[in-house]
């Protein structure tokens, strides 16, 4: 995780092999999983963290 910004707006950056693949292996890739990402970020954007959390461990492992 990589913060960046001030009091009135912050920028959190979030890259980490494992979000993409559901493994620690290098070698393990899922392709599809960035199909998934902007539905996974209008719903965090919504407030439905719930959801966005359920699909990101049906799609992205």
């Amino acid at each position: 995780m990589m913060p960046d910004g001030g009091i009135d707006k912050e920028l959190i950056v979030l890259n980490d092999i494992t979000m993409w693949s559901g493994s620690e292996d290098p070698e393990a890739l899922n392709p599809e999983a960035l199909n998934y990402l902007p539905r996974i970020r209008e719903l965090l954007l919504t407030g439905k963290n719930g959801e966005a959390q359920r699909m990101m461990y049906d799609h992205f492992q």
